[in-house]
């Protein structure tokens, strides 16, 4: 177990885990992984798009957005894999 709780993400779990209905925190992880992941979808299609037609700055500015989009999913996923190790553990 982690000596510093507020930086240890598995000890900050932990905490909380008498708190939360974990099975419920999965779920509206996973819909909200989902809503992004759509998001990334029509995103890159975007940046496909503007590729040709548009400035370098446009095109900049959107591929940034795809690449925050790409890194929400990743975070979500993290977060749900880490609930379920709680799970586990429990």
């Amino acid at each position: 177990m982690c000596r510093i709780p507020s930086i240890c993400t598995r000890c900050r779990l932990r905490a909380v885990k008498g708190r939360v209905d974990i099975d419920k925190e999965i779920e509206k992880a996973n819909t909200k992984r989902d809503k992004a992941s759509q998001t990334v979808l029509k995103q890159r299609k975007i940046v496909e798009n503007v590729r040709e037609a548009a400035s370098k700055a446009v095109v900049e500015l959107e591929e940034q957005k795809l690449r925050d989009a790409e890194a929400e999913v990743n975070a979500l996923q993290e977060g749900i894999e880490q609930f379920r190790m709680l799970k586990l553990e429990g």
